[in-house]
C-alpha cells in the first residue's frame, strides 16, 4: 500500500507518526513553538551573561584589579586597617590624638548622638562628657 503527499510518494514504513507526513512530530503547534521561544531565550541569555561577564572583567582591568585573586586583596586589606589593630601601648596614644584632632563640639556631639540612639548609658554619657571637657 502507498501513500501520496504532496506528489511524492511514500511507503508504510518510512512515513511519520500516524502514518502522516513524515515531518510531522506530533507535538501540537503551541508546543513546538513554546520550546522555540524557550530556546531562543536561553541562548540570548547565555549571550548575555557572557558580554555582561566581559564588561565586568574589562572595567576591573582598567582600574587595575584581578578578579581573580580580588577577594585575598581585600583579606590583606582589611587585616593591615588600624580599625582592626590590636589595642597596645601605641594604639590608644594615636586614637587619642585622632580624638584630640576634632573639636569639642563634634566629640559632644558624637557623645549625644550616641545616647539618643541607646548605645551608651546615661552614666557612660556623662563619664565621657567630663573626659571630654576635662582635655
Amino acid at each position: 500500500m502507498t501513500f501520496v503527499t504532496d506528489n511524492d510518494v511514500y511507503l508504510p514504513g518510512e512515513l511519520g507518526i500516524d502514518g502522516g507526513n513524515p515531518l510531522d512530530t506530533g507535538m501540537p503547534d503551541a508546543m513546538l513553538a513554546a520550546i522555540v521561544i524557550f530556546g531562543i531565550l536561553f541562548v540570548g541569555a547565555i549571550i548575555t551573561m557572557v558580554a555582561v561577564s566581559v564588561h565586568r572583567y574589562r572595567k576591573a582591568q582598567s582600574q587595575g584589579i584581578d578578579l581573580l585573586t580580588v577577594d585575598q586583596d581585600l583579606a590583606a586589606r582589611l587585616m593591615q586597617s588600624e580599625m582592626l589593630r590590636p589595642a597596645d601601648g601605641a594604639a590608644p596614644a594615636a586614637a587619642a590624638a585622632a580624638a584630640a584632632s576634632r573639636s569639642i563640639e563634634e566629640r559632644l556631639r558624637e557623645l549625644d548622638d550616641l545616647h539618643e540612639r541607646g548605645l551608651i548609658s546615661a552614666d557612660e554619657r556623662a563619664e565621657a562628657r567630663a573626659k571630654i571637657l576635662a582635655g
